[in-house]
């Protein structure tokens, strides 16, 4: 790929070649990430760096490019969101054990992978698997079995009550326990395709860390307020939108 200054391109790139870059370096990317965690863990001695410069190269060459459709571009802004993330928890977390503020394996147990590679290495040099940790401490026992008790029949006819909002007929969240899993994308998709349908929708974002929304909506201003204790959302593609990033 010719390059543009600081490694963009201005040729636009289609959906097939898109699509495998996208899934190319998704991979890399799950790759890179638990060679880091296995590095921060003390189970590897030395950090990938050099995966880490090269998949730095290949992110920086998606930077101003242009795609054939909006979902390639979606996808593409929201794995470019993941990778600042990852990034820049790396670079912290490196910074910090060079100066000696970093204790590795604080905050978490080794986890599966970490006892696999433990025993890959002890197979390669003939040794004896170790056993996998236990946590220390006497053992609690079980508590007593109690009767089970009969639940009570369903109510018929009844929906959970939740505050009432004025002019809002319904409410559809969007959510999960982790991180890029495409939670913005599936919204603003979703969003989209209400709109286009003539329906009124609002776009309420809530992820404190992520700035994938207004990325994807094109929104780079500040949201207004009259009084001094309500924020006016802005509005993008027939759809208001309010988020934290």
């Amino acid at each position: 790929m010719a390059g543009r200054g600081s490694g963009g391109s201005s040729r636009v790139m289609g959906s097939s070649e898109a699509q495998r870059v996208i899934v190319r370096l998704e991979k890399e990317l799950r790759d890179l990430k638990r060679a880091f965690e296995l590095y921060f863990a003390g189970v590897e001695r030395r950090p990938p760096i050099e995966d880490f410069e090269k998949l730095k190269k290949s992110f920086a060459g998606l930077v101003g490019r242009g795609f054939a459709t909006a979902q390639v571009r979606f996808r593409v802004e929201n794995l470019l969101s993941r990778w600042q993330t990852y990034r820049a928890k790396w670079e912290r977390d490196l910074a910090k054990m060079e100066v000696g503020k970093f204790k590795r394996g604080i905050g978490a147990a080794p986890g599966r992978g970490v006892e696999e590679s433990r025993a890959r290495k002890a197979r390669g040099a003939g040794q004896q698997p170790p056993a996998p940790r236990r946590a220390s401490g006497p053992t609690r026992q079980a508590p007593p079995a109690s009767k089970p008790q009969r639940a009570a029949p369903p109510q018929q006819g009844r929906m959970p009550a939740r505050p009432e909002l004025p002019g809002i007929r319904s409410i559809v969240a969007v959510a999960s326990g982790k991180g890029g899993v495409g939670k913005s994308t599936v919204a603003t998709n979703l969003a989209l395709a209400l709109a286009g349908q003539g329906l009124a929708v609002g776009l309420l974002d809530a992820d404190v860390y992520g700035p994938s929304l207004p990325r994807m909506m094109g929104i780079s201003r500040k949201p207004e307020s009259r009084d001094g204790k309500t924020l006016i959302p802005l509005e993008n593609h027939n759809i208001k939108c309010m988020s934290i990033g």
